[in-house]
């Protein structure tokens, strides 16, 4: 049997005509086409603001870690440094011990090399006290007592003016004087002391005060 339709049956047949492909659905947020440039822009706004986004958070982010590990190194710095500083401390200290026995040895070897030093020691002290001093009192090592007795036996009335006190506990090359009014000290001890003291800027000086 033939499908090709003759003219007769024309009467049901309506024209084809092409779908409108310019509806609703095919347009973009902009009311037009959706072209490749309009889409170019729309996925560049997107990213940008996503960076911005991020951006923004990492600083947020980054802010709170850097202020975390300053905290954290300030923490161990502060660990650090109390060994530090006492370590500071006990170096000096060691330092201070070793300077004031290499000290007192170089002075007790002077003074055994020329014992005579004590003479000048005395006649230093004698020249501090006030003119009109009185009730003078030498205390001396009795090793001492002697040569100074010795160096001022020839001075007048020297007997009568001052009193030798001998005192075993002294150290040989100082001398302990008492006044009336007055008290001088100049034991080896002391003068060490006083040494000590200008060479770390009174600071031992004060603590034995």
């Amino acid at each position: 049997m033939s499908n090709v339709l003759s003219s007769d049956d024309d009467s049901d047949v309506t024209a084809w005509q092409a779908p409108d492909v310019e509806s609703s659905d095919a347009k973009g947020s902009y009311g037009g086409m959706v072209t490749a440039g309009s889409l170019e822009k729309i996925q560049k706004e997107a990213y940008a603001e996503g960076f911005e986004a991020g951006k923004k958070d990492g600083y947020v982010a980054g802010e709170g870690l850097v202020k975390e590990n300053i905290v954290h190194l300030n923490s161990i710095m502060e660990l650090l440094n109390e060994p530090l500083q006492e370590l500071d401390e006990e170096l000096i200290k060691q330092l201070l011990d070793l300077t004031t026995i290499i000290a007192g040895q170089v002075i007790r070897r002077e003074l055994r090399a020329d014992p005579g030093q004590v003479i000048a020691v005395v006649r230093e002290c004698i020249k501090s006290l006030p003119i009109a001093a009185r009730k003078i009192t030498i205390h001396l090592h009795p090793d001492d007592a002697m040569l100074v007795r010795g160096a001022f036996s020839i001075e007048e009335n020297f007997e009568q003016s001052w009193q030798i006190n001998e005192d075993p506990v002294l150290t040989r090359g100082g001398c302990r004087i008492e006044a009336e009014n007055s008290k001088i000290d100049m034991t080896v001890e002391q003068q060490l002391n006083r040494v000590i003291a200008s060479l770390l800027g009174g600071e031992r000086e004060r603590d034995d005060g």
